[in-house]
């Protein structure tokens, strides 16, 4: 009994102490965050409460959101404009009230075991993970909806999430100015689609109200990584699932990591299995 006390000491003790040293190498720009990509998605129905959880419990260190918009104006976490893919329905999601969206099947189509898994909307994720959480948010085609931003922010404050615990991101500037408008201290991310060169020609604009730019990961450099940091900004790559495409990733000196797979690339088992 007293030999395995002391040896559970000592895995404890290790286990601290590799903690420490990859949390340092973090803290010097050696390893990126982990934002898991709609969840855990690459095992669980994405965009859900379960695929929230499972990459809470894979440690990583942001949930990306998807938003889309209900007919009567609720927030829905679901990444198509369709519900097509996802659940056991068809339509727009903005062809749908909240309680008949609600009333869609979004786990099956992954696995019956899933089977009733239903689409939250950001409140109830909220409501759920509360400030426990960090919050990578896509704002999707904001353009089709009528306030969106404002609608954004409303949830973020009446739940009382902590700016510091979210992220935005979105394709359109124009978005992401409303919404730095609307709360400046809230980091922005503007993401940019199969782009072989960084634009930074953008670079100086974005400064004013954006953090990083988000890019393919099958398009990044280490030469583009440097050149948006020496913009003073930061770069985040999407979506790296597997161990090559991680290992590239961690080697250009990205900032960021998305990927469908939390509960096989959080940052300890990085630091472990890249180092």
């Amino acid at each position: 009994m007293r030999y395995l006390k002391f040896l559970i000491a000592c895995i404890v003790f290790l286990q601290m102490n590799a903690l420490t040293y990859a949390t340092d190498s973090i803290e010097e720009g050696n390893l990126p965050v982990i934002i898991a990509h709609r969840g855990a998605s690459g095992s669980y129905p994405e965009n859900t409460l379960v695929a929230y959880q499972k990459a809470i419990e894979a440690g990583a260190d942001y949930l990306e959101i998807d938003l889309q918009m209900t007919q009567d104006g609720h927030l829905v976490t679901i990444h198509d404009q369709t519900v097509n893919d996802t659940t056991n329905g068809t339509g727009k999601v903005s062809s749908f009230s909240l309680n008949d969206l609600q009333k869609l099947d979004a786990g099956s189509w992954l696995d019956k075991q899933y089977k009733g898994v239903k689409i939250p909307t950001l409140a109830e994720v909220f409501r759920t993970f509360g400030n426990s959480a960090q919050y990578y948010i896509e704002v999707k085609k904001p353009n089709a909806y009528i306030n969106m931003e404002e609608k954004l922010i409303e949830e973020i404050r009446n739940n009382k999430i902590n700016l510091e615990n979210i992220i935005i991101q979105s394709f359109e500037l124009k978005s992401l100015e409303k919404i730095h408008k609307l709360e400046p201290s809230i980091k922005l991310v503007m993401l940019y689609w199969k782009k072989n060169k960084i634009p930074t020609n953008d670079c100086p604009k974005l400064k004013q109200l954006a953090y990083a730019v988000g890019m393919n990961h099958d398009r990044v450099t280490a030469d583009m990584v440097k050149q948006v940091h020496e913009q003073g900004l930061r770069l985040h790559v999407y979506t790296a699932n597997d161990d090559e495409e991680i290992d590239a990733a961690l080697k250009s000196g990205v900032d960021g990591i998305f990927t469908n797979y939390p509960e096989k690339y959080n940052r300890d088992l990085l630091f472990m299995l890249f180092r």
